[in-house]
């Protein structure tokens, strides 16, 4: 389970490597305000810029997390790495029996600009998406 843990901490990290890493300073003053009004207790986000938008990284319940915010301080969205016994039911019966012999790379939690909640499994390279019940999008 650490593996996996780890595993899941590194590919959040990673797929912000083609991010440009900022300072505090270099980020919007709405964007940094937001942030810190969504998440009083986080006083160590590391900021990157992807295209137009700004990623925080940084630890939620142990877990790692980040927020992608505008320029304007809008969130667009959140993903929060998660254990797969997070999982709903559904969604695990789904994982075992599609992809019997696989195991999965990555479990998160994603959340929208619109607040609406989704599960994102990686298995064998492929992701697949399910609602926060546990039913299978795509």
């Amino acid at each position: 389970m650490k593996k996996l843990i780890l595993l899941l901490v590194i590919t959040v990290f990673m797929t912000q490597v083609q991010a440009q890493k900022l300072i505090t300073k270099d980020v919007p003053a709405p964007t940094t305000a937001a942030f810190a009004k969504a998440n009083p207790a986080i006083q160590n986000a590391e900021w990157s810029k992807a295209g137009n938008d700004y990623v925080a990284q940084f630890t939620s319940k142990n877990l790692p997390t980040t927020a992608t915010y505008n320029a304007s301080g809008v969130l667009l969205k959140t993903v929060e790495i998660i254990p797969v016994t997070e999982l709903p039911a559904s969604a695990t019966e789904y994982v075992k029996k599609n992809y019997k012999l696989e195991e999965v790379e990555e479990v998160s939690k994603m959340t929208n600009e619109n607040n609406v909640a989704s599960y994102l499994v990686k298995v064998k390279g492929i992701n697949l998406t399910f609602d926060l019940m546990g039913t299978f999008i795509k």
